[in-house]
């Protein structure tokens, strides 16, 4: 029961913020992202920001060693 709650926090750290900080800064059209537990799911309305946000999304687990195990694109 405690590991849920620790990885939903420490993601809220990791990434949550993050991707708030990203779609402001770095997308160039709308982005929805919504994680639940350590699922996530995106939307985007531009192929240049999909690549962007896999890129940097990608360097920023690696810096808190973690890794994307899967990601299906559409």
């Amino acid at each position: 029961m405690i590991s849920p709650l620790l990885a939903n926090v420490y993601l809220h750290y990791a990434f949550d913020l993050w991707v708030k900080h990203w779609r402001k800064h770095q997308a160039t059209g709308d982005t929805v992202v919504v994680r639940y537990a350590d699922d996530i799911v995106a939307g985007f309305e531009n192929r240049a920001d999909v690549e962007r946000f896999l890129s940097e999304w990608k360097e920023r687990m690696q810096k808190f060693g973690l890794s994307c195990t899967r990601t299906r694109r559409a």
